[in-house]
């Protein structure tokens, strides 16, 4: 699927007026975004066999609050094909209850501090 970059750019000034006007407390949650590394995409995907990888990642979103405001954030797991349906993803390992230690939890370093050079997405 092609990316329509427009609709990028847009919606992430739409989030970066979201940001900036949350309180001061909040400074320490607020996040421009995260990035993952290669090695911790590959830890997700390796978990079920060091010899194949699971099928994909999905990104779910989570929040703090702070005074009453919603500083999001972002959790990144394993997923595999479903048995019955191959269009469906499901997360792995993962059930009604909360995973042992052993499902993996992408390590994300979240920018601000780990941000980059100056883009588009990225000011």
């Amino acid at each position: 699927m092609a990316t329509n970059w427009q609709q990028v750019v847009d919606e992430v000034k739409t989030y970066r007026t979201y940001y900036n006007g949350l309180p001061a407390s909040a400074s320490s949650y607020k996040k421009k975004g995260y990035f993952i590394s290669k090695e911790e995409l590959f830890s997700l995907l390796k978990q079920k066999d060091a010899n194949s990888l699971l099928d994909g990642i999905r990104i779910y979103f989570g929040a703090n609050m702070v005074e009453g405001n919603m500083v999001p954030t972002v959790h990144v797991v394993a997923c595999e094909k479903d048995a019955s349906s191959p269009d469906l993803m499901n997360d792995y390992n993962i059930g009604d209850t909360v995973p042992g230690s052993a499902t993996l939890v992408a390590d994300t370093h979240p920018c601000p501090i780990y941000c980059g050079k100056s883009n588009i997405l990225n000011k």
